[in-house]
């Protein structure tokens, strides 16, 4: 996870520091990512959400959306251009403030209007079903992608000479799957479920924390919930669901998180023991192409610095 945070962070700096010190050049460097702001259904049209709904299937119910992207392609005044990609497996409901990089190269400074992702075989492709463990699925179905291409819509963006260009694939699980007609079989949709959005309108978020000195392992797992808004800590009987859970089964002192939907979030850690149990707590506005950093702590004590 830090791996992939920490090469959004680097190339990005490094692409900055050469393409700075350039001269004429009429090339600039595009940095595509994949990920999942946590976009949520009110971020689609009204008209889109009843034709995506006719066919929805609940998220909550699927564990796993794997597909392999061989490549990208993007249509400028020139035509089209191939972008390869590492052709690895990706796991689209695991991709929640969590981007991964599809590709950085060098391309002529214009304006892009068309983009689709060239996804590879069909054997590859699968929506797994929740079971009692999301490794353990109750079923496994093939997913369809008509074509082996995701065409986006509404995509227009400019490469400038000299500069770099990050944007994001941000992924809606709520309506990437979709069940195909009458009802059989199931079609992955990127019509209205991925947008294409500037790197900047997003933030970014730095979480830290100190175990307690009577740390021990039988305090495992410790748990992560992310909730969207600004929650009471001493009346959670009324909390959401949290938008992101994730477990630990060592013990981390911090976490980072990447493609943040601007906005308030609160930040809940807890563990426990047969004994005892313990919370640090956190709650932050998160701004677009902001780099924060938050220290979670016990309730009532909370500190954090931009």
């Amino acid at each position: 996870m830090w791996i992939k945070l920490l090469g959004i962070g680097l190339a990005t700096l490094l692409l900055a520091g050469c393409l700075g010190g350039a001269g004429t050049s009429t090339t600039g460097t595009l940095a595509l990512h994949l990920g999942d702001s946590g976009a949520q259904e009110g971020d689609i049209s009204s008209l889109a959400l009843d034709v995506l709904t006719s066919h929805k299937i609940d998220p909550d119910e699927v564990a796993k959306v794997l597909v392999t992207i061989e490549a990208i392609e993007i249509k400028g005044s020139g035509g089209w251009h191939r972008l390869d990609t590492t052709s690895e497996r990706v796991d689209l409901m695991d991709l929640l403030f969590q981007p991964i990089v599809l590709v950085e190269e060098s391309l002529t400074a214009d304006t892009y209007t068309q983009l689709r992702l060239i996804l590879d075989g069909a054997d590859d492709h699968e929506i797994w079903f929740n079971g009692q463990d999301s490794d353990e699925p109750t079923r496994i179905e093939p997913l369809k992608v008509p074509s082996g291409k995701l065409q986006l819509k509404n995509v227009q963006f400019d490469i400038r000479a000299n500069a770099l260009t990050a944007l994001v694939l941000d992924v809606n699980t709520h309506y990437i799957v979709e069940r195909g007609n009458s009802g059989k079989g199931y079609i992955l949709n990127p019509v209205q479920a991925i947008r294409v959005v500037p790197m900047s309108e997003f933030g970014t978020i730095e979480l830290s924390w100190e175990l307690p000195e009577a740390w021990t392992n039988d305090f495992f797992p410790l748990v992560l919930e992310v909730y969207k808004g600004e929650l009471d800590v001493h009346d959670s009987d009324d909390w959401p669901d949290p938008v992101l859970t994730r477990e630990w089964d060592t013990p981390v002192e911090f976490w980072a998180l990447a493609i943040i939907s601007p906005g308030t979030y609160t930040f809940v850690l807890t563990a426990s023991d047969d004994d005892e149990a313990w919370m640090l707590f956190g709650i932050f506005e998160v701004e677009p192409d902001g780099n924060h950093s938050l220290t979670l702590t016990p309730p009532d004590s909370n500190e954090s610095e931009d």
